[in-house]
């Protein structure tokens, strides 16, 4: 039987152990730290288990690999791993906690998620937050790099605006990134989900920060397949490729625009369109008007919509000027025209939806102050917009495709 001095000991160290790692410690580490059998060990913490300071995983296999300093060469020499069992040892919530309360200055600047782990919860915990949490990043893009898609994303720092403030101002508020996922709740709102370790890391203002944001007692929809591809990508280590509308709508620009080998649409990318980081009718309309940009006249190269009119459809020049005004046709009445030469009803739900866009865009431009006229989920009624463009898009590039290969044959 361990006198109580060493098993006190070995919990100190535990906890210790778990303070600065915060990760379980095996026999074997507290075996070479006190010179101990790592079977002694091991009873040691099936007694301080049985004694509810800590839990335990049992009769682990790990491997001993020893290092010697050849004296004649000054080199290390790496014997052969040997295969050992160890239990690993985790000190309790209430040990942890009992600790922290009487060290509590220790602990005072390291930040909310950094004091999570040392009162024992898991690095790969996630911890849930408010949309609105990545306002702040998207409003500061000369100063953050943010990459969104309809599962999840990443904050990063603007490497150009680190570059241009000191070495001491980097050192206050700089991480590496920031990699949240979303998850839908049961009342129809998107939280944002980041791993406690991720959080652990940040700066103690930017711990804060998030702090402000936190939801402390969510309720989660049961299915949500994009927060299950998140965590799919997160934990098992699955790069399945999101099926991202936003990312597949410039995917198929690029494609319809490969048909002809012309740039139909002259933009593919829009680096402010992303989805909504507030559920507010305002930011549902400012989308809106990114999203359009990408689709109007604008970005539509007419001289070549006139030539594939003219050269593929065998359209009549005519039509191309209005008949009363004489004036050229714009760019979306060309590609109308070219549509409407290939599917009717295509062209029909095609044109009412670019509408609707752009409905939402006139009015972003000229509302200065937007109420929401009800309670209504803007996120959802966004991404189903994004996903409508998207899906006409494809038949787009099919109906095209088409035309092209009839004109081949």
């Amino acid at each position: 039987m361990a006198s109580k001095k060493i098993k006190q000991a070995i919990l100190d160290y535990s906890i210790k152990w778990w303070i600065e790692k915060s990760i379980r410690i095996t026999s074997s580490d507290i075996s070479e730290k006190f010179n101990l059998p790592n079977e002694q060990v091991m009873l040691i913490l099936e007694d301080l288990e049985s004694e509810q300071k800590g839990s335990l995983t049992r009769n682990q296999t790990d491997c001993l690999i020893k290092i010697e300093m050849d004296e004649e060469t000054y080199t290390a020499k790496i014997s052969e791993p040997i295969p050992i069992t160890v239990h690993y040892f985790t000190p309790s919530r209430i040990i942890l906690r009992d600790h922290y309360e009487k060290h509590r200055m220790d602990f005072e600047n390291n930040g909310e998620y950094k004091n999570r782990l040392i009162l024992g919860y898991s690095q790969l915990e996630l911890i849930y937050f408010s949309l609105e949490a990545l306002h702040k990043y998207t409003d500061q893009t000369e100063k953050y790099i943010f990459d969104d898609n309809i599962s999840g994303g990443e904050v990063r720092f603007n490497s150009i605006y680190l570059n241009d403030i000191t070495e001491d101002e980097q050192e206050k508020i700089f991480f590496e990134k920031i990699w949240f996922g979303k998850r839908q709740q049961r009342n129809g709102e998107i939280a944002i989900a980041v791993i406690l370790y991720d959080l652990s890391v940040l700066p103690i203002t930017e711990q804060q920060y998030w702090a402000s944001y936190e939801i402390k007692n969510g309720t989660f929809m049961r299915y949500d397949k994009n927060f299950d591809l998140f965590f799919s990508r997160t934990f098992d280590g699955n790069w399945e490729d999101v099926k991202d509308p936003l990312y597949e709508l410039s995917k198929n620009i690029i494609e319809i625009n490969d048909i002809f080998g012309k740039e139909i649409f002259t933009i593919s990318e829009n680096q402010y369109l992303r989805y909504l980081v507030k559920n507010t009718y305002k930011e549902f309309l400012r989308c809106n008007s990114e999203l359009f940009k990408l689709l109007d006249n604008g970005h539509l190269n007419v001289r070549y919509l006139k030539d594939i009119y003219l050269n593929f459809c065998k359209g009549d020049k005519n039509n191309l000027t209005h008949k009363d005004s004489k004036r050229d046709l714009t760019s979306l009445q060309v590609l109308k025209l070219i549509m409407e030469s290939l599917n009717t009803d295509l062209s029909n739900r095609y044109f009412k939806h670019i509408e609707k866009i752009n409905v939402n865009r006139i009015a972003d431009a000229h509302k200065t102050s937007v109420q929401n006229p009800k309670k209504i989920n803007y996120i959802d009624q966004f991404t189903k917009i994004c996903y409508e463009t998207k899906n006409l898009l494809v038949e787009i590039k099919r109906e095209l495709l088409k035309l092209k290969n009839n004109y081949e044959i």
